[in-house]
């Protein structure tokens, strides 16, 4: 069996215990992964299309209730978020790369550090299966990667034409609503440690800052459908000499996470 396999068995222990609602889904959505050639969902994939309704089925947790923050932030890439069909005309078909140095020439011309997302695409934010991760703690982006791993990414997942978002707190935020993440919503992510539902008001990540010493990262909250004129968009650039000075990479950490898994 290999750790990933062995990471699966204690989610599906996890996520069952901690937000038993879901159990059955979870069980469906088990039994088909371990049918494919992964025998897990966590992959490089392509897999196979999941044909498991409950996959679709995600931002359907409890409505969040937020701890105090003038905004909320999402660690992202440039190319899963300005980009067909919803980018405007001119980024539609540009790589990231080329999107990516444009956003740092907006910068410097504007004179400004945040730049409105509704200047390069049309429409709201749905994500990846139509969910996308926030956090209200702030994400500092000088250097980058420490925020991204108190929100549970390791270096792995932070692209090199990486991006924050951040929507502000006011009356116009309520246009969506954050949701307590559930295991659907993490089903393929080796990192997460599912809210404990009902109870809960909102997720935590997992800090991979330490691997040796895996504590609670930032609060976390799933959303989708997110108006693009209410966001922000800073570009950052994550080159190797901040990787190797931050060096939290996912195959290193795997045992550490397992055994994280296993004490809870």
């Amino acid at each position: 069996m290999t750790i990933y396999s062995e990471i699966f068995k204690e989610r599906l222990r996890l996520d069952k215990r901690d937000q038993p609602s879901w159990a059955g889904d979870i069980a469906k959505l088990a039994t088909w992964f371990k049918k494919t050639s992964f025998r897990h969902p966590y992959g490089d994939g392509p897999y196979p299309r999941c044909t498991v309704q409950s996959y679709k089925a995600t931002c359907a947790g409890p409505d969040a209730v937020l701890p105090s923050s003038d905004y909320v932030y999402r660690l992202t890439s440039v190319g899963s978020v300005i980009r067909p069909p919803a980018a405007k005309r001119r980024y539609r078909s540009a790589t990231s790369s080329v999107n990516f140095q444009r956003l740092l020439i907006a910068q410097e011309a504007e004179k400004r550090l945040w730049l409105p997302l509704s200047d390069y695409m049309d429409g709201s934010i749905s994500g990846y299966r139509n969910c996308t991760w926030w956090t209200t703690s702030e994400l500092s982006w000088n250097p980058t990667l420490p925020s991204a791993h108190k929100v549970g990414m390791p270096n792995q997942w932070v692209a090199p034409t990486a991006m924050l978002l951040r929507v502000r707190r006011d009356n116009r935020f309520f246009s969506f609503v954050g949701k307590v993440p559930t295991p659907i919503d993490a089903i393929e992510s080796s990192v997460f440690l599912a809210a404990v539902v009902p109870g809960a008001q909102h997720g935590h990540a997992i800090n991979l800052a330490d691997p040796e010493g895996l504590v609670q990262g930032h609060p976390e909250v799933v959303a989708t459908n997110i108006p693009v004129d209410i966001v922000e968009l800073l570009p950052v650039a994550v080159d190797e000499q901040e990787r190797q000075k931050f060096p939290v990479n996912l195959v290193p950490l795997l045992p550490d996470l397992l055994a994280y898994y296993r004490r809870k």
